[in-house]
């Protein structure tokens, strides 16, 4: 579980054949599902949901410049926003990052 999670902070696109896939793919899911709860309670929390959906999760995910300029927002926010974000999942994930 750890190591998919920190391949996926290193970079990689796609995890090819962790160990057990069920175990992985479950660390992740609830990893992001936690981040997406704390996020939503911050600050701008709504908004910054909107730019991880639509750079991820809608049916063709938008680069962030195109998602910031869908939502109107600068895309210098729209990458410390979704930097939020990936940190938050690590956190959830129980990473320490260096900014703790």
């Amino acid at each position: 579980k750890e190591a998919t999670v920190k391949a996926i902070q290193a970079g990689v696109d796609i995890v090819l054949m962790p160990q057990d896939f069920e175990e992985a793919l479950a660390g992740v899911l609830e990893a992001v599902k936690n981040a997406i709860g704390i996020i939503d309670g911050t600050d701008n929390g709504p908004e910054k949901l909107k730019l991880i959906h639509l750079m991820y999760w809608v049916p063709r995910p938008m680069p962030g410049k195109s998602a910031a300029l869908h939502l109107n927002i600068a895309e210098i926010t729209a990458k410390r926003w979704h930097g939020e974000f990936v940190r938050q999942v690590a956190r959830s994930y129980g990473f320490t990052l260096d900014d703790d």
